[in-house]
C-alpha cells in the first residue's frame, strides 16, 4: 500500500495530468472550430476587411477612401467606419458610400449614437467593426493619416505569403518611427506603457516590438469563440492577449503627424490604458505565469521564514523555561 505522502503525491499528479489534458482538449477543438469556420465562412465576398473607427473625422474621410482604393486597387474589399462622431462625420461617410462604393470596393456605415451604445471608446468600436466584417482578413487603422493607408497592401500580400495570422505595423524596429506622437511627454508615456505591457506579459509580448499599437491585419478565424472586452484605445493589446495566434509578423512604419483634428490621446486614455492590463491581468489565466510564480515562490519563502522565527523563539522558551526549572532544582 501507498504511504499518505505518497498518495498525495499521485493525486496530485492525476490532477495536473487532468489539468494538461483539458487544457489540450479545448485549444484542439477551438483549432478545429477555426479550420471549420475558415471553411464556412462567407469570405469568398472581399479578400479583406476595413475597420476605421472614427469620431469627428469628417476632413479625412474622402480622402483616406481615395488613398485605400489607390493602395488596394484590384482586390475585393469593404470598408467599415464605425462611427461615434457628434459632427457631420455620419454625412460625409453616407455621401462617400454614394459616390466611392463599387463592386470591388464597398464603403458602409455603422453609426453608434450617443450613450450605452459608444461604451469602451475606440477599442469597442473596432470590435463590433469586426463583427461585421465579411472578408478572411481583417485591417484596423485609424482615419487620421498617422497610419499610412498604402501598407495595407503590404500587410495583406506578407499574410497571405507568408501564412501568418497577423501583421502588426511597429514604430520601435527598425525602419520605424514615432515622430508622429507629439510632444516628449507624449512619447514617455507610450514608451512606458510598452514596456509596462512587456513585462506584465512577457509569454505574450516578449517578442512584440509595438504591443500597444493601433494599426494591424489578422486572421479573422482568431476572433472565433474568443470574447473581446476591451477598455480605452488598446484593442491590439487585447488580441495579443486573449487570441490563440502562432505566427506574428511586424512591419516597420513611421507614425505620421496627424493630417486635420485633434488627437483623441491624453492623460485619461493612459489611465484607462492601465485599467485594461489590470484586467487582462485577473481575466485571462496564463497571462505574467512568470511573475505569478515568482510571487508564490517568494510567498512560500515569506512563510517559511516566518514559521522558522516562531520555531526559534518557540524553542528559546522551552529552553528558558527548561533551565528555570533545572536551576530551582538545584
Amino acid at each position: 500500500m501507498l504511504s499518505e505522502d505518497d498518495q498525495s503525491k499521485a493525486d496530485n499528479v492525476i490532477i495536473v495530468e487532468s489539468v494538461q489534458n483539458i487544457v489540450a482538449i479545448t485549444r484542439k477543438r477551438r483549432a478545429q472550430k477555426r479550420i471549420e469556420y475558415e471553411k464556412e465562412a462567407p469570405s469568398t465576398y472581399y479578400a479583406l476587411s476595413v475597420i476605421v473607427p472614427t469620431r469627428n473625422e469628417r476632413d479625412n474621410v474622402v480622402p483616406l477612401l481615395a488613398s485605400l482604393r489607390e493602395a488596394l486597387g484590384g482586390l475585393s474589399v469593404e470598408v467599415i467606419f464605425v462611427d461615434d462622431s457628434d459632427d457631420d462625420t455620419p454625412r460625409v461617410v453616407t455621401e462617400a458610400v454614394k459616390t466611392m462604393s463599387s463592386s470591388l470596393f464597398r464603403v458602409q456605415l455603422e453609426h453608434r449614437e450617443a450613450g450605452d451604445a459608444r461604451a469602451g471608446g475606440l477599442a469597442t468600436a473596432v470590435v463590433y467593426g469586426m463583427s461585421k466584417a465579411m472578408a478572411t482578413y481583417v485591417a484596423v487603422l485609424d482615419a487620421d493619416f498617422q497610419h499610412p493607408p498604402e501598407l495595407l497592401r503590404v500587410f495583406y500580400e506578407q499574410a497571405v505569403a507568408q501564412n501568418v495570422d497577423m501583421v502588426i505595423a511597429s514604430r520601435y524596429i527598425k525602419g520605424g518611427s514615432y515622430e508622429g506622437l507629439a510632444g516628449i511627454g507624449r512619447r514617455s508615456i507610450s514608451i512606458g506603457l510598452k514596456w509596462l505591457a512587456k513585462l506584465l506579459f512577457p509569454g505574450h509580448l516578449l517578442r512584440i516590438s509595438d504591443p500597444l499599437g493601433g494599426f494591424f491585419l489578422l486572421r479573422r478565424s482568431l476572433l472565433v469563440g474568443v470574447s473581446l472586452r476591451p477598455i480605452g484605445y488598446k484593442i491590439l493589446l487585447e488580441i495579443l492577449i486573449r487570441c490563440q495566434w502562432q505566427r506574428v509578423l511586424e512591419v516597420p512604419y513611421h507614425f505620421q503627424v496627424r493630417a486635420h483634428g485633434q488627437s483623441k490621446a491624453n492623460m485619461r486614455q493612459g489611465i484607462l490604458a492601465l485599467q485594461h492590463m489590470r484586467r487582462l491581468w485577473h481575466e485571462v489565466p496564463d497571462t505574467g505565469r512568470a511573475w505569478k510564480i515568482s510571487f508564490l515562490f517568494l510567498l512560500n519563502i515569506f512563510i517559511i521564514l516566518i514559521l522558522a522565527h516562531v520555531w526559534r523563539v518557540e524553542e528559546t522558551k522551552f529552553y528558558c523555561r527548561t533551565r528555570k526549572c533545572h536551576m530551582s532544582m538545584i
